[in-house]
């Protein structure tokens, strides 16, 4: 059907639909309707629709200056939808702004079924909702698509969405040179948006275009969302918050990324969790401006672990927290800041005082801060402390200033052959708190540190607190090489005095890893051994309860064994063995043939007598044939 300028329908009594197939208990399939020029409808407009099934593979083309006067549908099925079409050329109005109970754009409708790879391309014009694939009440959103390259959505854009128990997977919104909402009219973008059910791998694309409200990876009201992303390029600017994923009941490997000259309005979270753990959530700011805070992983209710932030570029005038938690745990997160300016503080772990922040790691490598930036492992709500342990600071910059340094229980600087010795790497303003701390020093090549200098790691002209700190001063590289060095603290400095000698000397603790050979070397014997002795017992016996031929056989058997080596190494492990066994006996001896498979493991702990300790395991497998001759004498 192809309609060039007309008007169908009256305004008075709101009729005048178009359909392109209309199907009362059967399929609407393959229908086509093209609009063109100054056309206007009075109610919906669909390419096809079924009232007792389902509709696919309808297209719907809107194209010049038309006013649709409800909704615009691909197709609309009772049971289902896939494979539907919509696309909105030039400038065409659909709906009222007024009324946000239509003025639907969707390439495919359904009230009970699934929707499946819909398209909704939208090149201008004007609507309240812009969806790749919409169901009402049950079913699943999935494999839509929505791409906008101008135009004004006003209240919600999206992939796909389902408002019923389905799950809204695998949809994507892809917006460029488009406003979403108004300034009295919030507008969202989401790439799959789950009622009920759960909102796993959609993804948000967003150049040069403005939002009003909160820009949504994967949003799920009552279950889990999972692997989403958005990312955000250009000149954007978006409204308040943006979100990888929301979950009621947990949110995990979700991912951001903030680049070019986009401003945000609110906050980037990688993910949030209302009931849940928040966990391997990535947040990375590449450029532009976030006026709050930038948080990898943020549980409401819930754990907040082995999130990471990674900064590059951009302003970010909020606080910058690896993962957010309450009550619960947030450990493991990670924080990376290689570049950008940074004006409030960067936190590890964040957390109730009745719960744990532990592992959390901060690498500085570069970047601006400003005035009020302050370095914290961890920090808890309120004044009560919980657990706080295992938080690590990686200093690998120079000429940073902040405010605060406090809560990490292991501080690392790394310093090169180009490392200034006029300033201090580190300077906090305020008192600096590394009491029960280690300190250590570590350099990319050892040999290039010049002998005989002296470099300031941290300087804090209110003081240091340092009680129980242990400061190694030995520098260590990457090649284990060590130099002789000592860090002096005069109470408002850590500085590296370099010995005048030359000499370099490699780490003894590097005996872990010759250590680490002799345990593998004991797995492999035991499993010779296991071959040639256990597994020959076990196949004599099967052998001598068979007739003839060749008969199977199976050996198990474990070891626990310690081999000194100046210290020790424990190896705990197993060997079986699993073949077949023939026996021929000649005048004066009996030959036996095995061909066999085999399998090990074991683990090891390996231990110095400085304390240093390996961990770990291995395994083999592997085939091979036993021929043996047993002599009545005895040798064999």
């Amino acid at each position: 059907m192809t309609i060039y300028g007309a008007a169908i329908g009256e305004e008075t009594e709101q009729s005048g639909a178009v359909f392109g197939g209309v199907s009362a208990k059967g399929m609407a399939n393959n229908n086509v309707v093209k609009i063109v020029g100054s056309t206007t409808t009075y109610q919906n407009v669909m390419g096809g629709l079924s009232t007792g099934a389902s509709a696919n593979g309808n297209k719907v083309t809107l194209s010049g200056t038309n006013s649709i006067g409800t909704n615009i549908y691909g197709g609309d099925g009772q049971t289902g939808a896939s494979n539907n079409e919509l696309i909105l050329e030039d400038n065409s109005t659909i709906g009222v702004e007024s009324n946000t109970e239509i003025g639907y754009a969707a390439g495919r409708y359904t009230h009970t079924g699934d929707v499946l790879s819909n398209k909704l391309t939208v090149e201008g014009g004007t609507m309240n909702y812009a969806i790749g694939g919409y169901t009402e009440t049950g079913g699943n959103a999935e494999s839509n698509e929505l791409t906008i390259t101008s135009g004004t959505v006003y209240v919600e854009a999206a992939g796909g969405t389902t408002l019923g128990t389905g799950n809204a997977s695998g949809n994507q919104a892809t917006v460029s040179n488009a406003t979403i909402g108004t300034e009295t009219q919030a507008g969202t973008v989401y790439g799959g948006h789950a009622a009920k059910g759960s909102a796993d791998n959609n993804v948000v694309k967003l150049t040069d275009t403005t939002t009003y409200d909160n820009v949504v990876g994967g949003n799920s009201w009552e279950a889990s969302a999972s692997g989403n992303k958005v990312t955000i390029l250009g000149t954007s600017s978006i409204g308040t918050h943006v979100f990888g994923g929301v979950g009621k009941t947990g949110a995990a490997e979700n991912t951001v990324i903030i680049g070019g000259s986009t401003q945000i309005g609110g906050a980037v979270i990688g993910a949030q969790a209302e009931a849940g753990d928040a966990e391997r959530n990535t947040v990375f700011i590449q450029g532009g401006t976030i006026a709050e805070d930038v948080v990898g992983g943020d549980a409401l209710d819930g754990n907040a672990n082995d999130n990471a932030v990674i900064v590059t570029g951009g302003t970010i005038n909020g606080d910058i927290i690896g993962g957010i938690s309450n009550p619960d745990s947030s450990s493991g997160n990670t924080i990376i800041i290689a570049g950008g300016t940074i004006n409030g503080d960067i936190i590890g772990g964040y957390g109730a005082a009745d719960g744990s922040i532990i592992g959390n790691t901060v690498d500085i490598l570069g970047g601006t801060f400003g005035e009020d930036a302050s370095l914290y492992g961890g920090l808890f709500t309120g004044t009560d402390y919980g657990t706080i342990e295992g938080n690590t600071l990686n200093f690998a910059a120079e000429g940073i200033t902040v405010k605060n340094l406090a809560n990490f229980q292991n501080i690392n600087f790394y310093i090169d052959k180009d490392t200034e010795t006029d300033s201090a790497l580190l300077t906090v303003t305020n008192v600096s708190y590394i009491s029960e701390a280690s300190v250590h020093t570590f350099a990319e090549n050892t040999e290039e540190i010049k002998a005989g200098g002296a470099i300031t790691l941290l300087s804090a002209p209110k003081g240091i607190q340092a009680e129980s700190t242990e400061i190694n001063g030995t520098i260590i590289d990457s090649n284990y090489l060590s130099r002789h060095t000592s860090i002096e603290n005069d109470g408002n400095n850590l500085i590296l005095n370099v010995s005048d000698d030359d000499e370099l000397f490699l780490n003894p603790d590097t005996k872990l890893f010759a250590e680490t050979r002799a345990a593998g070397l004991a797995l492999i014997g035991n499993g010779s051994d296991a071959a040639a002795v256990q597994g020959f017992e076990a196949a004599k016996v099967a052998y001598g309860e068979e007739t003839g031929g060749f008969a199977p056989y199976a050996s198990i058997g474990g070891f626990n064994l310690r081999h000194e080596t100046g210290s020790y190494v424990d190896t705990n492990g197993m060997a079986a063995n699993l073949g077949f066994a023939r026996q021929y006996e000649r005048d004066g001896y009996v030959d036996t043939l095995m061909p066999f498979f085999e399998y090990g493991r074991s683990d090891y702990t390996s231990h110095l007598d400085d304390g240093a300790r390996g961990d770990g395991d291995q395994h083999y497998t592997g085939g091979g044939i036993l021929y043996r001759r047993d002599s009545d004498d005895g040798l064999h």
